[in-house]
């Protein structure tokens, strides 16, 4: 059975949201900002309990990068891209060479 607390506007909380609560009330760890202790703290949590906040903490957040139709406009347009011009492709070790110079500038 998940643990419940009171937020301050009296609504009931559950599990990861009322534990992340705690934890934000209660900095003691001296010269680290609130999420750096959130974080220290957290990576202290048993592996099922830390999947359980990262959930909730993700499924609070609005959606950032969201396709209607998940990408798939994109991909075929570069598919066509391709049939138009077959120079363009590029093996799976070229593209991994690419992205590592990419990211290492």
């Amino acid at each position: 059975m998940p643990s419940v607390a009171l937020a301050k506007e009296g609504r009931p909380e559950f599990g990861a949201i009322s534990t992340l609560r705690r934890l934000t009330a209660r900095l003691t760890l001296a010269g680290m900002s609130p999420l750096e202790e959130i974080e220290v703290r957290a990576q202290g949590l048993p592996p099922s309990q830390r999947a359980r906040l990262a959930a909730s903490l993700l499924a609070s957040l609005p959606p950032v990068l969201s396709d209607e139709d998940e990408g798939l406009a994109v991909a075929r347009q570069r598919d066509a891209e391709l049939d138009r011009d077959p120079a363009l492709q590029c093996s799976a070790a070229e593209f991994r060479r690419a992205v590592s110079a990419a990211r290492d500038r």
